[in-house]
């Protein structure tokens, strides 16, 4: 097999081999029933017909096969991209509040306002412009710190996703987002400028070929966007429904953080009426 530089990179050797070896396997597999079956033994001839035969007849099986074991990889590829993670838990977090808009397999095709994770790592690089670096580290120092704390308590039943519903991680993830809000004064370029910046650095499309044919021209746009921003901002726009919620807010992050959070739930309520 033929093997690309962007797959090795993509896949690394490993992957590629058993790539490889699904191939050849057909391939093997074809020569030994042949030669089984054969009282004469094969000749070169014999064994470039078997060639001939498996490219025009069992060619699409072939690719079938191949196609799947891709696909499995790129799923392992994805894992292995949010296991790096845990070891920036605020973002892992973040990210959490509007995972539910992520493609199961082939789901970006059918336009149901799924977004791509192409957009990950350049949507956590405009929510470090908006908030500020040195605020995101002191996040990032907390947010780590407090697992270290949770699995000091009780390492063995310590799992990643317990972190995801605890209160004082979303406390930080809020004040983040409460400082995010002061951004948004001016709302539409605000949109434009973040649709414009995570466009720019979308992963490569065949990290996430498994979410659909669709993928590779996908980009983020306003709907996937205030859907996010919904998704993210949900617990606080929960929380200021109530008077005594509004006040929380205000006593936290202080009124002009509080005021900006809510001229900011209310124009993203006016975008999707």
């Amino acid at each position: 097999m033929v093997e690309s530089p962007m797959m090795r990179r993509m896949m690394g050797a490993d992957a590629s081999d058993e790539l490889a070896k699904l191939v050849l396997d057909e391939f093997s597999f074809k020569i030994r029933a042949a030669a089984e079956s054969s009282k004469k033994g094969l000749s070169a001839q014999d064994v470039q017909g078997l060639i001939d035969d498996i490219m025009e007849k069992g060619r699409d099986k072939t690719l079938v096969n191949f196609q799947h074991k891709f696909e499995e990889i790129l799923r392992e590829h994805e894992r292995d991209i949010w296991d790096r993670t845990r070891t920036r838990p605020f973002e892992r977090v973040l990210i959490q509040r509007f995972c539910q808009l992520f493609p199961a397999e082939g789901e970006l095709d059918q336009g149901n306002g799924m977004v791509s994770r192409r957009l990950i790592p350049g949507f956590l690089k405009t929510v470090e412009q908006m908030v500020g670096f040195e605020q995101c580290e002191r996040f990032r120092r907390d947010c780590k710190d407090l697992i270290n704390r949770l699995k000091d308590d009780d390492v063995d039943h310590f799992r990643w996703y317990d972190i995801y519903d605890n209160r004082t991680a979303n406390a930080l993830v809020d004040e983040a987002l409460a400082a995010a809000a002061l951004t948004f004064d001016a709302f539409d370029k605000r949109i434009t400028w973040l649709l414009f910046t995570v466009n720019a650095q979308l992963v490569t499309a065949e990290y996430y070929a498994f979410e659909g044919e669709k993928v590779e021209s996908w980009k983020l746009d306003r709907p996937g966007l205030v859907a996010m921003l919904k998704a993210l901002y949900a617990p606080l726009a929960k929380q200021a429904k109530k008077a005594s919620g509004r006040t929380d807010i205000e006593r936290r992050y202080g009124m002009r953080s509080a005021a900006a959070i809510g001229h900011l739930l209310m124009r993203l309520d006016d975008e999707t009426k």
